[in-house]
C-alpha cells in the first residue's frame, strides 16, 4: 500500500520573480519610459510656470508700489470730510498728505514766470522709490523750513541757483534744491507742468487755495507687511 506524499510548495524566489517581470517588460519598456519623462518635464514645467506667475506678481506689486509711492492712495477734489477723516484714522498705517494746485511761480532775481504745479507734502514721501535731488538730502530737508525744490526744467529755463529766492502765491521760498527724477513719473511730466515741493504748514501762507482754486488732495497709506492689502482695499474703497 503506497502513500501519497505531503505536499511542500517550494521556496517562493524573488529573483526569479524578477527576472520574468523585467522580460515581459521588455516590449512596454520604451514607452515606460516615455511617459514617465512626460510626466517629469510636465511637472517640472508647472513648477516653473508657477514660479514665473508667482515672480511676475511681484514684481508688479512692487512697480505698482514705486508707481503710486505708497501701499495705497486716497484722492479727491474736495477736502476731506470729518467722516472720512475719520474713517482714516481708523485705517492705520503711516499716512502722509499731499495737496496739489497749479499756480504761476516768479523769480525775483530775473523777473521770470511759470505755470507749475505745487505740492505740499506733510510727512514721509515717498514711501517706495526716491525723491532724486541735487543736492540729495534736499529730499528730506525741505518740509524743515520755507524751503522748495525746484523741477530742472524750472531751473534751466530761469538760470536759477539753489539758495535763490522763488515766490509761491503771496509766500517767499528759498530753493533749497534741483529735482530730478519723482517715482513713478516720467520726464515729459514736468514740461507740461514742472513741480515745486514745499512743506504743507506753509500752504496757507501762500494764500493758493481760496474760492476758485482747484486743488487735489491726497493721502498716502504705508502699511505694515501683515495686512492683507485686497482686504484693505475693499474696507476703504467700501466706506468711502
Amino acid at each position: 500500500m503506497s502513500t501519497a506524499r505531503p505536499f511542500s510548495p517550494r521556496p517562493f524566489s524573488y529573483s526569479w520573480a524578477w527576472k520574468i517581470d523585467w522580460r515581459d517588460s521588455w516590449a512596454s519598456r520604451k514607452r515606460l519610459l516615455l511617459t514617465l519623462s512626460t510626466s517629469v518635464f510636465g511637472i517640472a514645467a508647472l513648477i516653473a510656470i508657477t514660479s514665473f506667475e508667482a515672480n511676475v506678481r511681484v514684481a508688479i506689486q512692487d512697480q505698482a508700489k514705486t508707481l503710486f509711492s505708497a501701499d495705497f492712495v486716497i484722492s479727491s477734489r474736495q477736502p476731506f470730510s470729518a467722516e472720512t477723516e475719520a474713517l482714516m484714522r481708523t485705517l492705520g498705517g503711516r499716512q502722509t498728505r499731499e495737496a496739489t494746485i497749479s499756480s504761476i511761480v516768479y523769480f525775483p532775481k530775473n523777473g521770470g514766470t511759470r505755470l507749475a504745479q505745487i505740492r505740499a507734502l506733510n510727512g514721509i514721501f515717498p514711501y517706495y522709490g526716491r525723491l532724486e535731488t541735487v543736492p540729495t538730502d534736499a529730499a528730506q530737508r525741505f518740509q524743515t523750513g520755507p524751503y522748495a525744490i525746484a523741477d530742472n526744467t524750472l531751473m534751466l529755463q530761469f538760470d536759477a541757483q539753489v539758495g535763490d529766492a522763488i515766490k509761491i502765491g503771496a509766500f517767499i521760498f528759498q530753493i533749497l534744491g534741483t529735482l530730478k527724477k519723482a517715482p513713478g513719473e516720467a520726464a515729459a511730466v514736468s514740461l507740461a507742468g514742472p513741480r515745486l515741493y514745499i512743506s504743507a504748514r506753509y500752504l496757507d501762507q501762500t494764500k493758493l487755495i481760496q474760492m476758485g482754486s482747484r486743488p487735489r488732495y491726497k493721502v498716502y497709506f504705508k502699511l505694515a507687511p501683515t495686512v492683507d492689502l485686497a482686504r484693505f482695499r475693499a474696507q476703504a474703497s467700501g466706506a468711502l
